[in-house]
């Protein structure tokens, strides 16, 4: 055919014509994304004086550690025993509402003839929770207490009871909102008739009392620490992210894998029970409904000519034999041979902790709690299989499209990391401040929402986004996603009413290592 010259003023002209439509449309996407964000129901993130990565705990500061080494040397060098002026011992430090209930406050060496703060090493077997409703806490504590690294930045070395030591104060630290701070308690516990109304000394030990007690100031009372979530807990004591893995009964195989990957790296793993199941009562099998658990271990024995998978869980109620798993592989069922209890580590005793068969833990637990560390942030501690970003922000009325797009997008790199599947696994957190200072029924969270783009360029269709429902007022929300290899755009935003205040958020990105 005859190749035609085409005018070169003409193909200019047409080409001017399509930059002219694009630009067209990108400005119709802006101004229908100005429009979005000058809405009250929905709010974007302005974090342009704070959306620097954090690379390492070292960067912040523990708060209160200078003031509570000086207390401490007044209190020795005067021999007086502490009065916690901020954590009174009275009713004050009970309830919200500071309700009358003539409770004792006394001292471990008034309780005990010979009390220790710790004996023999911490142990998950060491907790017994008391009337408080807070298994959710003392599920997250037995967990740690296999993890020694983790459990010393929790509990500050050499505290005693006696000797030359004591001084009637006990310090601990915690890292709300991924801030490290340090509380610091007497050692005066609230009791009635004798008897310790919370947290029970086990066999006259009191870390576990003033651990919680600590956990009481550190939110404003008793009371504040009634009802939540292990992942709650557990990220307020390590500093981690903590996922909630919900599954199906038909999931075994995928759960038992789960389960034998956090025990391997020696990454705390909780389970909680249903609710409640249509034609089962939990108690009578020694469960207890909607109350967290820890797994403490997995076995494989043979029997009836069959390999048999078994979870030991461990419940943080502690040693209270009505409250042993009474089901399959119970302690005393007359399944077990010799050579299995062998191959289980099986003692028969009284302290919590249970063999249950997959099968059952599939019908009567619906999710699992797993923590997750990162390398770079969480001083070095063993097992950490992540490389992560701390980067706190805030969202605020009234922020304008441009500032947007121009502050508060982080782009980070998803990489393969060390198993090389061509795929790039990330958790992600997104999370606002405690509401635990006050009353349940007050506390309202944001909906929380996260929407990740690939590249730099934010106009497009995210390739994934993730939100809360509504309903779940939880301060965070993490997930766990797996997206091919490169550069993305992560950006944090809350479908919440601000009502003209801002509201501060922590973003964690945790990238394969």
């Amino acid at each position: 055919g005859t190749r035609v010259q085409e005018d070169p003023a003409l193909i200019q002209k047409r080409i001017e014509i399509i930059f002219s439509f694009s630009n067209l449309c990108t400005d119709f996407i802006s101004s229908l994304l100005a429009n979005v964000m000058q809405q009250e129901a929905f709010w974007r993130p302005s974090t342009a004086s704070c959306s620097q990565f954090r690379v390492s705990t070292t960067n912040f500061i523990t708060l209160n550690v200078e003031k509570n080494n000086e207390i401490i040397r007044e209190l020795r060098a005067s021999k007086r025993l502490f009065e916690d002026p901020e954590f009174p011992a009275d009713d004050t430090s009970l309830t919200y509402a500071h309700k009358k209930l003539n409770y004792k406050w006394l001292r471990p060496k008034e309780l005990d003839a010979d009390p220790e703060f710790v004996k023999d090493g911490f142990s998950r077997f060491d907790i017994n929770q008391g009337e408080l409703e807070n298994c959710w806490i003392l599920a997250a504590v037995a967990a740690i207490t296999q993890r020694p690294d983790l459990l010393s930045q929790v509990i500050l070395p050499d505290q005693t009871l006696s000797g030359a030591g004591y001084c009637g104060a006990f310090r601990f630290r915690f890292r709300p909102f991924g801030r490290e701070v340090e509380i610091m308690v007497d050692d005066r516990l609230p009791t009635k008739d004798g008897q310790l109304v919370y947290a029970a000394a086990h066999e006259g030990e009191y870390w576990v009392c003033l651990l919680e007690k600590a956990l009481a100031k550190l939110h404003g009372c008793y009371e504040s620490l009634i009802g939540g979530l292990e992942l709650e807990a557990m990220a307020d004591l390590t500093g981690g992210v903590c996922e909630l893995i919900p599954f199906k009964r038909e999931d075994g195989a995928k759960v038992l894998e789960n389960i034998k990957y956090c025990l391997s790296k020696k990454l705390s793993a909780g389970a909680a029970t249903h609710t409640e199941i249509l034609g089962e009562n939990l108690e009578s099998l020694g469960l207890t409904s909607g109350h967290e658990y820890i797994v403490t271990g997995t076995v494989q024995i043979p029997h009836n000519g069959k390999l048999v998978d078994l979870i030991r869980i461990c419940n943080p109620w502690g040693p209270l034999s009505e409250f042993e798993w009474r089901g399959k592989w119970n302690d005393n069922d007359p399944r077990w041979t010799p050579e299995q209890m062998k191959l289980a580590g099986l003692v028969k005793q009284d302290d919590g902790e249970n063999w249950m068969e997959l099968s059952d833990f599939m019908k009567f637990f619906e999710f699992l709690t797993v923590l997750h560390l990162a390398r770079n942030l969480d001083n070095g501690v063993t097992g950490a299989e992540w490389n992560g970003k701390y980067i706190y922000g805030e969202w605020y009325p009234g922020q304008k499209i441009d500032e947007f797009f121009e502050d508060n997008t982080f782009l980070t790199n998803f990489c393969d990391g060390s198993n090389q599947d061509g795929v790039a696994t990330v958790v992600i957190s997104l999370e606002e401040p405690g509401q635990r200072n006050i009353p349940l029924e007050k506390r309202r969270f944001s909906v929380k929402a996260v929407d990740i783009y690939k590249g730099a360029n934010c106009l497009r269709r995210p390739v994934y986004q993730v939100a809360q429902h509504p309903e779940d007022n939880q301060r965070s929300v993490v997930f766990r996603v797996s997206l091919p290899p490169g550069d993305y755009t992560v950006v944090p935003q809350t479908e919440s009413p601000l009502n003209g205040k801002r509201l501060e958020f922590l973003l964690r990105i945790y990238t394969e290592s």
